[in-house]
């Protein structure tokens, strides 16, 4: 796995044809490829956080603010090779922050099936050529009984869905 660090700073750019820019924050992200290569990335102060460097997110202000930029990014029509990696390295600290603090949890077999049955527009009834009768449909729906190999083989081919879904 690539290692990654990074540094803020304020610097001072003179150009080959002598112009000096001074007002200028470039974000520096040092990243060591597999191979272990060195490479650098210098980001806009327009883009810049409010912190000394991107840190993995602790709160929910860090999290907004680390959106904020990675929507200005988002929103420019040719992002620069610097600022496409500076925006990886934020999507990165994003989804380990959501993954920890806004996790989806799984939804059940039955929740998936209700869900399907009301974006299908179905009833009860309606799932007795999957199910057999309409009281398996019902133990089933009122969690008397579990879904079999044979009711998620049916389901996931009505319902054009992979069978892991009711797993």
């Amino acid at each position: 796995m690539a290692k990654m660090s990074a540094t803020i700073s304020a610097r001072t750019l003179r150009y080959a044809d002598g112009t000096i820019v001074r007002s200028k924050t470039i974000l520096s992200y040092t990243n060591y490829n597999e191979r272990g290569s060195l490479a650098m990335i210098a980001v806009p102060r327009k883009y810049a956080l409010q912190i000394n460097s991107p840190t993995p997110i602790t709160s929910e202000r860090q999290h907004d603010e680390y959106l904020a930029v990675l929507d200005k990014l988002a929103s420019k029509e040719n992002p620069t090779r610097e600022e496409q990696k500076y925006a990886e390295v934020l999507m990165t600290l994003i989804e380990a922050y959501e993954e920890e603090h806004h996790a989806i949890p799984d939804a059940s077999p039955l929740n998936v099936l209700r869900a399907l049955m009301d974006a299908n527009n179905l009833r009860q009834k309606d799932l007795i050529p999957i199910f057999g009768s309409e009281s398996i449909v019902s133990e089933v729906l009122h969690k008397k009984r579990d879904l079999n190999k044979t009711h998620i083989t049916k389901l996931s081919k009505r319902f054009h869905v992979s069978p892991a879904v009711f797993f």
